[in-house]
């Protein structure tokens, strides 16, 4: 997916290409986004696997500014609340926007939105 939301000019307009596995740099230029894998159930059928994956991901929008993460914490969800398509080599039947929140990080002083996405595909 991250190959895919650096296509996105909605959110690449706003980060660029900082988006990061996990966690964010040290020296982090902002805004930026991190992503991490929450949950990855898999769809069974009586007769096995069915090669779906439903993953939770959740995207954390960061800023220095409340203004500057709501816009990206925007930009995903308007970008994700109905994809559908090709993401790399996968089939992406749906994304949903499960849920998003305001996290303001004490350690950092940073502002924070978490969104996290379903997304259904195969693989």
């Amino acid at each position: 997916m991250v190959t895919h939301i650096l296509t996105l000019t909605a959110i690449t307009d706003i980060i660029g290409t900082r988006i990061y596995y996990q966690k964010l740099p040290d020296d982090a230029t902002l805004p930026a986004v991190t992503y991490n894998r929450i949950s990855s159930p898999r769809s069974r059928t009586h007769s096995g696997d069915s090669n779906l994956s439903k993953p939770r991901i959740q995207y954390s929008c960061w800023g220095i500014t409340p203004i500057s993460v709501m816009n990206l914490a925007d930009a995903f969800e308007d970008e994700f609340k109905s994809f559908s398509g090709t993401a790399g080599s996968s089939t992406v039947y749906a994304t949903i926007v499960e849920n998003r929140l305001s996290v303001p990080d004490p350690e950092s002083k940073y502002y924070h939105i978490p969104v996290d996405l379903m997304v259904q595909y195969n693989g």
